[in-house]
């Protein structure tokens, strides 16, 4: 038993160690997340008798079922590189989600320290950009007129995701760590006060959109279970002084709000939905819809730009070439890769998720709705570094929020 216990935290150590470095990585080497991805797997297959195993059998049911579908597609494609690549991206997914559930668990501290280096890995990038913001400040301001970005070393979409999730795992740690260390405390307010308002300056759209959606379905949930509905009117003004003192105080945020009346503006209008983000996303539902509905089985990955090419045209779309892109929306991005399957699977690895959230406390509520929020506006399961961060921070979310019996006593906000 004393053993299996040492050679278990040993296996806890190389994982903790290993992600991090593949978390550090995510902004300056794809490879090293590969290498960190790979002893994930590996990590994994060592708890293959525990795959099954409830909790983590309604989940791993599913990340087996999607691996299969993906795996069925690279076999029906010839082994052409589009679809192997995106089997790669899934069984690293698999493997890290995994290597994360059953290595990630440890005592609260151990936790909580694993979470603070993720966390200031993450909020020394968001001064970095938000520094190189304020040195170009009249440029960028201009660029989120236009729909463009501020630039934050990954796709800005998955960045403001990945804030979005932090936020609500270094917020919901207060309320089910009993017994914190001053230090702790201190350094978690800190980074948690950065990321919260560098997220507002950079302005990702979806993960604000996402990240204050899954803060009402928190409010909500926690007023039910405690009885204590004034929660909830008391939360959404705090909310909704947050959005209006990002509003007042942040130019950035300003031309965002700006760009997107404009942009909604255009909807509904021909040709003024040309460079136009939402507007054009808005098109490419219709045209995923219109593939999904005459390929009930899919096309496949390798054959998926070039449908979604011959379906711009054939639906006289008045996209210009340049602007006809893809779903930005997983659901339509499985439904056309995989058709019906890819839907139901998607669907049901939700709900395997919110099933978790049952017996969690109210934080893993926003964690799981958040990312269910934003699938809707962006492809998340379809690039490594989305991938990776996702299959980390969800079972390190479980962990920290299944309930104990300190997390009733420690939850209470009022």
């Amino acid at each position: 038993m004393l053993g299996n216990t040492l050679t278990q935290n040993r296996l806890t150590y190389l994982f903790y160690a290993v992600s991090l470095l593949g978390v550090s990585a995510l902004w300056y080497s794809p490879a090293i997340v590969s290498v960190a991805t790979v002893v994930c797997i590996v990590l994994s297959l060592l708890r293959l008798k525990s795959f099954f195993k409830t909790p983590f059998k309604p989940v791993s049911v599913v990340l087996v079922v999607l691996m299969l579908l993906v795996l069925i597609d690279v076999i029906v494609s010839g082994f052409q590189g589009q679809a192997s690549a995106k089997f790669l991206l899934i069984l690293g997914f698999v493997g890290v989600f995994t290597a994360s559930y059953h290595f990630g668990k440890s005592d609260s501290r151990m936790m909580l320290i694993y979470l603070l280096i993720i966390s200031s890995i993450v909020a020394l990038v968001n001064m970095i950009a938000v520094g190189n913001y304020f040195m170009h400040k009249e440029y960028f301001d201009t660029m989120l007129l236009q729909s463009k970005h501020i630039p934050v070393g990954m796709h800005h979409i998955h960045f403001g995701v990945l804030n979005g999730l932090l936020i609500i795992l270094l917020f919901g740690s207060f309320f089910v760590i009993e017994k914190w260390n001053r230090v702790h405390k201190i350094i978690s307010t800190i980074i948690l006060s950065i990321i919260f308002i560098s997220f507002h300056i950079l302005s990702s759209r979806t993960g604000l959109f996402s990240f204050y959606g899954a803060s009402l379905v928190m409010l909500v949930v926690y007023a039910v279970r405690k009885s204590q509905y004034k929660v909830i009117m008391i939360g959404v003004l705090t909310l909704s002084v947050s959005l209006g003192a990002a509003y007042g105080l942040s130019s950035s945020f300003q031309n965002k709000v700006a760009n997107s009346i404009e942009d909604m503006s255009s909807w509904g209008k021909g040709e003024e939905i040309n460079y136009k983000s939402m507007g054009m996303r808005i098109e490419a539902a219709r045209m995923c819809v219109y593939i999904i509905r005459f390929n009930p089985l899919g096309v496949g990955a390798t054959a998926q730009d070039a449908a979604m090419a011959a379906t711009y045209e054939a639906l006289d779309s008045v996209l210009l070439e340049e602007n006809r892109v893809g779903p930005h929306n997983q659901f339509l991005e499985y439904g056309v890769k995989y058709g019906w399957f890819g839907l139901l699977v998607i669907l049901s690895f939700f709900f395997s998720l919110f099933a978790w959230a049952k017996d969690s406390s109210f934080s893993m509520w926003g964690i799981i709705t958040l990312l269910f929020i934003a699938v809707f506006f962006e492809s998340l399961l379809e690039r490594q570094a989305s991938l990776y961060f996702i299959a980390l921070l969800v079972p390190l979310s479980y962990h920290f929020f299944v309930k104990k019996g300190i997390n009733d006593a420690a939850e209470d906000i009022i």
